[in-house]
């Protein structure tokens, strides 16, 4: 009874599963976000972050760049998505 050395059917199947629902969650998770993209705003979105892009963004075009630092949390990564998309 000689095992031939490398992986079993057994063990070759379970990895396909898991690669399978890693790509199935992935999807549904991307789907779910794209497919509503641009319907759904929040408020502090609406109030705050549309308003730091903007003056982050002029910050950043003028050279001002102490003036990048609107707010004493860290929304850096935030502002810097909202003001790629303006």
């Amino acid at each position: 009874m000689n095992k031939t050395v490398g992986i079993d059917s057994e063990q070759q199947w379970s990895r396909w599963w898991i690669l399978l629902s890693y790509i199935v969650v992935g999807v549904t998770a991307l789907w779910l976000r794209v497919t509503d993209l641009g319907l759904f705003i929040s408020g502090d979105e609406a109030n705050f972050w549309i308003r730091r892009s903007e003056v982050f963004w002029a910050a950043l075009r003028s050279g001002d760049y102490g003036a990048t630092a609107l707010t004493e949390h860290p929304g850096v990564t935030t502002m810097w998505l909202g003001s790629l998309s303006i």
